[in-house]
């Protein structure tokens, strides 16, 4: 969170235009302002944790999260297979395969023919 407030592209960044641009007796209200939706956010927020908590552990939603979450690891796990396979039939693939394997047997044999 505190990485969102500092970080790159945050809002950090953005203030500071803004404040460029206000005079000074205006910042103290938009402090304020600024301060009071944090404030009611954060408040939202909970409330919201709380609700969903308490509504998901009244009607086993959990239950169904867990599967949801089991499904969606197969899902990826057969992305990633569909993916390597692709990846392994393109042709890019295949000749890069054999331009590897054929710089693989010319340095054994110039290995081979250094040490004769």
């Amino acid at each position: 969170e505190s990485r969102m407030i500092l970080g790159e592209g945050g809002l950090l960044p953005a203030l500071v235009v803004v404040l460029v641009f206000l005079r000074p007796r205006d910042v103290p209200y938009i402090a304020r302002g600024f301060g009071f939706m944090v404030g009611r956010s954060v408040v939202g927020m909970r409330t919201l944790r709380e609700f969903v908590a308490k509504t998901s552990s009244d009607t086993g939603v959990s239950k169904y999260n867990d599967e949801l979450q089991k499904g969606l690891a197969e899902l990826y796990s057969v992305r990633s297979q569909i993916r390597s396979e692709i990846i392994a039939a393109s042709p890019f693939t295949k000749r890069t395969q054999a331009h590897a394997q054929l710089r693989q047997e010319g340095n054994a044999s110039s290995a081979s023919a250094s040490a004769t």
